[in-house]
């Protein structure tokens, strides 16, 4: 019996060609909301941030009527406020790897309407909330690369809602 599914680190390709090839897609979630039990946790991570936030919308957005945020996760692990993202000015960290500086383009499922709205509006941005750490104490190889470079770790937890 599933009580949880891990989804780290799911970096395709960063061209737009590209885009079908991406892990998280509308009918992968769909899947994932089928497979999880209700109360079933959802944990996702990157150290891509727009790639982060592509997912993050994707799942608690677009599937708000199917998952929501973990608070209990949340709560147990820390809200983690990044120093260090894409946008910000990078000279001063050790080590940054530029390699994740590309413009990204939105999966084509996060403009259209939600699957509980009428319209799913990206004039205002959301504000997301990361994890501090991984709530599985399983960190793979690339999150202690990333932490020993400080390079952000954008990481979520959801539930699947009854």
């Amino acid at each position: 019996n599933v009580q949880a599914i891990c989804i780290q680190f799911p970096d395709p390709w960063s061209s737009a060609r590209h885009v079908n090839r991406r892990v998280m897609t509308p009918d992968f979630v769909q899947l994932l909301a089928e497979v999880l039990p209700v109360k079933g946790e959802l944990f996702v991570c990157t150290d891509i941030k727009s790639l982060a936030e592509e997912m993050y919308d994707l799942v608690i957005q677009c599937f708000s009527n199917v998952f929501e945020l973990d608070t209990n996760t949340y709560d147990r692990v820390g809200e983690k406020i990044h120093a260090t993202t894409i946008d910000d000015n990078v000279d001063d960290v050790p080590e940054y790897d530029p390699a994740h500086k590309f413009d990204w383009e939105k999966h084509p499922a996060l403009l259209i309407p939600k699957h509980n709205s009428d319209t799913l509006s990206f004039n205002e941005e959301p504000r997301r909330r990361w994890l501090n750490a991984n709530p599985y104490a399983s960190y793979t190889e690339r999150d202690i690369v990333c932490e020993g470079k400080w390079r952000p770790v954008y990481r979520f937890a959801a539930t699947r809602k009854k």
